[in-house]
């Protein structure tokens, strides 16, 4: 998955519901104004907790993305050594030589 990719499965999925949910939960406690203030004192701690969770949760994913888009583009940019390079280790007989140097990079 390309950066790109990622941003944009980011923003299609939870994000917007995240933001529409946010939304809703403002026009929620506006009419809960009309009605009791205790009621909407409750709503507001455990929506805050809410958010904490969610921007934690958020954060981590994002952690776990990054991560994996480095590791994407790492072995992406291996495989292209490999192949650059393919033709000069025929040329002086090493083939077998740098298959092993990047099969334990590979796999380490």
């Amino acid at each position: 998955m390309t950066g790109m990719e990622s941003v944009k499965s980011f923003i299609d999925g939870y994000f917007i519901s995240a933001v529409f949910d946010t939304i809703f939960s403002f026009w929620s406690l506006f009419l809960m104004c009309h009605y009791s203030l205790k009621l909407i004192a409750a709503a507001i701690f455990i929506w805050l907790i809410w958010c904490i969770v969610t921007a934690f949760i958020y954060r981590r994913v994002l952690g776990f993305q990054r991560g994996l888009i480095n590791a994407g583009n790492r072995e992406s940019g291996l495989i292209q050594q490999i192949f650059a390079g393919l033709a000069k280790f025929r040329v002086h007989g090493a083939e077998e030589q740098a298959y092993r140097k990047d099969l334990y990079r590979f796999f380490s």
